[in-house]
């Protein structure tokens, strides 16, 4: 028996464990699709709830709902029903998060990264390793704005004429020429700036081989960090 065998005989055990604290509520599935939808884009249609003979049959507006989900009794139900089944539908996405947890190791900064720029690089990985492949392309806009801020700063006493407002394309053109940057990486950091703009203003959908930029915007940071 494979790994994702074994863990379907775990859900299925929590299911059989939860059909009896589920019978709170009917239509589990309707207020599962629910949940997810909303939590993915803020926007859903509310279900359509059916309690329990206890209590008549009604149509669950959004207020009926959030005190449904609020309830002392029905909430403990409703959040391990929604818990079990969400972990099952990520069980599909554990081999492909396998496979991009091996290739981002061969990606690691070579170099002193600032804090800053650490905790994009972090929300970077999170995203690549759950497949938030949209959300990639934002933040390597970010990674490249703070590492880019941090090596300026770092060396502010070195540039008398540099401005604090120079543009991201001034800065990018000032670090190739002080060789902080190779002629390569300041193409591809130009190239990250200008797509990381276009998603977060014109196509927040725009990805194009997302491991091949992760890669390549990581080159460019590691000459920054590099940079004295």
């Amino acid at each position: 028996m494979d790994l994702d065998d074994r863990l379907e005989d775990v859900f299925r055990q929590h299911r059989d464990d939860l059909e009896e604290a589920w019978l709170a509520l009917e239509g589990g599935d309707a207020l599962l699709e629910f949940l997810k939808e909303v939590s993915s884009d803020l926007t859903a249609a509310v279900p359509s709830l059916t309690t329990t003979a206890s209590e008549p049959s009604q149509q669950a507006d959004w207020h009926e709902l959030l005190s449904l989900m609020r309830n002392a009794e029905t909430e403990p139900a409703i959040s391990q029903y929604v818990e079990v089944r969400l972990a099952e539908s990520l069980l599909l996405s554990t081999r492909e998060i396998a496979v991009r947890s091996k290739a981002i190791a061969g990606l690691i900064v070579n170099g002193a990264v600032a804090p800053q720029t650490r905790k994009y690089l972090k929300l970077l990985s999170r995203c690549y390793l759950s497949q938030y492949d949209h959300e990639c392309v934002i933040l390597r806009r970010s990674v490249l704005e703070a590492s880019m801020k941090e090596v300026f700063d770092r060396n502010m006493d070195k540039l008398p004429g540099a401005r604090a407002s120079a543009t991201m394309s001034e800065k990018i053109r000032l670090a190739r020429e002080l060789g902080w940057l190779s002629r390569g990486s300041a193409k591809v950091a130009n190239d990250v700036w200008f797509r990381g703009n276009k998603a977060v203003h014109e196509d927040p959908e725009l990805v194009r081989d997302v491991f091949g930029t992760l890669a390549s915007t990581l080159t460019v940071v590691t000459e920054l960090a590099r940079a004295r």
